[in-house]
């Protein structure tokens, strides 16, 4: 009986572990993402009424991807482009680690939990899997997250000054 056990124990854990994934010597730059430059401005048809994100329409190529937007900075320069999708099945999950592996090249991959699974490509692509089935794939433009980072603190900074200033008219 406990060899049994211990011959499942050991068949249970091999099938859930697949062979770890190894970085690869060779990174590669994203400088596109569905359709958008990082760095750059939007094309004109992405004109929109805000000026701090934009949403895009993906096209039917882009599936699992159902839905992107993109980060801009002030002055409407492209700092992220982020794709949701749902996927359903290991075979699709297995091939698009595949093919952003061939394109950009694997940095690493973490587990955190059991619940959330992080694949690093390349210098600036990012894949974060939540619960094993939603998945964001983020491309980032490094050369502007300092402003983008200065950005998220000066409007933290406005924030708590507007707040205690409030505050102290209303004591």
């Amino acid at each position: 009986m406990k060899n049994l056990l211990t011959m499942l124990f050991t068949v249970v854990v091999l099938a859930g572990c697949g062979a770890p994934q190894k970085p690869t010597a060779k990174l590669g730059t994203a400088t596109n993402a569905f359709g958008l430059t990082l760095g750059a401005r939007p094309p004109q048809q992405f004109d929109s009424n805000t000026n701090d994100f934009l949403i895009v329409d993906l096209p039917a190529e882009a599936k699992p991807f159902d839905s992107c937007y993109a980060d801009l900075l002030e002055d409407r320069r492209i700092h992220s482009v982020t794709a949701e999708a749902t996927v359903r099945d290991y075979e699709e999950k297995k091939n698009l680690i595949a093919a952003l592996t061939e394109k950009y090249g694997l940095k690493s991959h973490n587990t955190l939990l059991s619940e959330v699974e992080s694949f690093e490509f390349g210098t600036n692509v990012k894949l974060s899997i939540n619960y094993g089935r939603t998945y964001y794939l983020e491309y980032r433009c490094e050369a502007l997250d300092s402003a983008m980072w200065t950005k998220r603190d000066d409007e933290k900074k406005r924030k708590k000054s507007n707040q205690t200033e409030a505050f102290r008219k209303a004591l």
